[in-house]
């Protein structure tokens, strides 16, 4: 990924709160809750640096799709390392634990 539109990498820890999951075919759930943390190395001339972020989620929903997993669409606030809005939109495989995600983050280019 990107950080400052630089080349960064780095691990991300998330713990959301959430109704009974769907089923299959089912209305979704509503995210009421939680926090993240994503810890990066940004490559930026000769030597990385680390750069952290921290937040909240206030809202969101998940979505149950085919083979037990779920979308999670999540807006997510900044509270400290940076400021603005960033979208989340990940697939979480709920087959194994710990539960391995495949999603993006994305910032919303100020107007």
């Amino acid at each position: 990924g990107e950080v400052d539109g630089v080349p960064a990498l780095g691990t991300w820890f998330a713990a959301i709160n959430h109704e009974d999951l769907p089923e299959l075919g089912e209305d979704p759930v509503a995210i009421n809750g939680g926090s993240w943390n994503l810890r990066t190395w940004v490559f930026r001339g000769f030597f990385p640096s680390r750069k952290s972020f921290r937040g909240d989620f206030e809202a969101g929903t998940l979505t149950a799709q085919p083979g037990n997993f779920y979308q999670a669409l999540v807006p997510m606030t900044v509270t400290s390392g940076g400021s603005g809005p960033i979208n989340l939109d990940l697939l979480l495989d709920e087959n194994s634990i710990p539960q391995p995600v495949n999603g993006t983050l994305t910032q919303p280019v100020a107007e």
